[in-house]
Formats: C-alpha cells, sequence, structure tokens
C-alpha cells in the first residue's frame, strides 16, 4: 500500500486540499466533478482549479453566521462579513463556466447533487453531528475509485468532532496526512 503521508510531507500545512490532488494524480484520477464543502474564502477552490483545470467545481457554503459554539474562528464574523466573502467567490469566480457558486447548506447542496463526484472535499462544520452528516450525505454521492476526504483531522480548537466522525465512518481505513491534517478515503 502506497504511504500517501509520505507522499504528501512536502507540502506545506497551509495547503489543505493538496495533499488530496497528490493522491488523485497518483491514482490516476481525471475529476470531471469536485465538490468542496466550506469554501470561506476559496483558498482550496484555486487548488482544485490549478491542479484540476478541467474539472467542474462545486463550491458549497451557506456564508451565513454561526451560533458561536459552530465558529471555529477566534471571531464570528457578523452576517455582513459572511455576504461580503459570498459577493468575493461570486466575482472571483466570475467567468469561468466551470465553477458554480452554491449558497446553501451541506445537506441542501447534497440532495440537489445527482451527478457522479469524482473528490468530495468536506471542510464545512466541525462538531461530531454536522461531520457524521456529511459524510452519510455525500458518501453515495462519490464514484467507485473516488475520494471522499477532509480537513482539521485533529483535536485542535473546535474539531474534535472531525476525528471522532471520521474514525466511526472509516475505522483505520482511510489515509491521514497529520501535517496538513487532512483525511481521506477511496471508494473502493
Amino acid at each position: 500500500m502506497t504511504d500517501y503521508a509520505r507522499l504528501t510531507d512536502h507540502i506545506s500545512r497551509r495547503h489543505n486540499v493538496l495533499p488530496i490532488c497528490v493522491i488523485a494524480k497518483h491514482l490516476g484520477m481525471e475529476p470531471r466533478h469536485i465538490v468542496e464543502v466550506g469554501v470561506y474564502k476559496s483558498q482550496g477552490a484555486v487548488s482544485w482549479r490549478r491542479e484540476f483545470p478541467d474539472a467542474h467545481l462545486w463550491l458549497v457554503d451557506p456564508w451565513q453566521a454561526r451560533e458561536p459554539k459552530f465558529s471555529i474562528y477566534r471571531e464570528n464574523p457578523e452576517q455582513a462579513d459572511w455576504d461580503a466573502l459570498h459577493l468575493f467567490n461570486q466575482k472571483f469566480w466570475w467567468g469561468d463556466e466551470r465553477a458554480h457558486i452554491m449558497r446553501c447548506t451541506s445537506g441542501e447542496a447534497a440532495e440537489l447533487m445527482r451527478l457522479p463526484l469524482d473528490i468530495v472535499y468536506l471542510d464545512g462544520l466541525h462538531d461530531y453531528e454536522n461531520v457524521r452528516d456529511d459524510i452519510r450525505r455525500w458518501l453515495p454521492l462519490v464514484t467507485r475509485g473516488g475520494i471522499i476526504s477532509g480537513h482539521d483531522y485533529s483535536h485542535g480548537r473546535g474539531h474534535g468532532g472531525v476525528i471522532q466522525a471520521v474514525d466511526e465512518a472509516f475505522g483505520d481505513d482511510k489515509i491521514v496526512c497529520e501535517r496538513q491534517k487532512v483525511w481521506a478515503k477511496i471508494i473502493p
């Protein structure tokens, strides 16, 4: 079995989707449809676009204020800040016919999605219930040989639910790139 953690160890901690790009390329994937849940400022989406220029990017984020218990940010942004981030993302991706902004919750997006998905990357809410539900919603939509993955596989501030939900879903049958706090499951 390939040691993907070693293969991706040179990647900076800031680039949390790049380990998934490396894994996908190592598998010979040419993804047509990539979903990112929890887009925020599109840092990850820019990497998806650079690494897979022909893929359709489905960028899912409600860009809405959260209760403090769900916020992973030091300061909980006001709704006006989230609206500004949504507008930034709309302008940033304007003209890219393969980038699809979906301002909705993860659950709403999963219900709407009827395409075979090659990569799903979960970086939305980090509490146990939401991560568990995201995995349950998106896993059936990923094609055989595809990847479901996510960020913040750590015990850091507000991330404890990620480890619990991912371990519950996949046990030891997953890839963990500790440096970037990324987890991945290749769908057999």
